[in-house]
């Protein structure tokens, strides 16, 4: 099951991956292999894995960036061997500056093929 957070900076979004990813991977959910993009539109390479035998996803060497298109990004994901856990920020989308009608075609795939977890704000505790 792919996984995907939406959040705003420090709310502990990189922590809830993390451990997502973890138990996804000790549970073989439906994959075999869940694998933690952290920032989703922010550049990614698909590459053969030797160790897991497929093709799975990773984060561009030095190549960060908004030069993916929002429908290459979903392509990638398609076609990989893997679950996905990643966030998806706000200020990603509003800096990539895609057009509405790419944004909506994005935001329809994502919400059938994620399952989405909201996180706002961290909530403080005063013990």
């Amino acid at each position: 099951m792919n996984v995907l957070i939406l959040t705003p900076d420090r709310v502990g979004s990189t922590l809830l991956q993390r451990l997502i990813t973890v138990y996804a991977n000790l549970n073989e959910n439906q994959q075999p292999l869940t694998i933690n993009l952290h920032e989703l539109t922010n550049g990614l390479v698909s590459y053969h894995n030797d160790s897991f035998n497929c093709k799975i996803l990773g984060k561009q060497e030095g190549g960060w960036g908004y030069h993916q298109s929002l429908q290459n990004i979903a392509g990638l994901i398609d076609d990989c061997g893997h679950d996905v856990v990643s966030r998806l920020a706000h200020y990603h989308i509003k800096n990539r500056k895609d057009s509405a009608a790419d944004q909506l075609a994005f935001y329809k795939w994502v919400n059938e093929n994620f399952y989405i977890i909201a996180a706002d704000e961290i909530i403080y505790l005063n013990m």
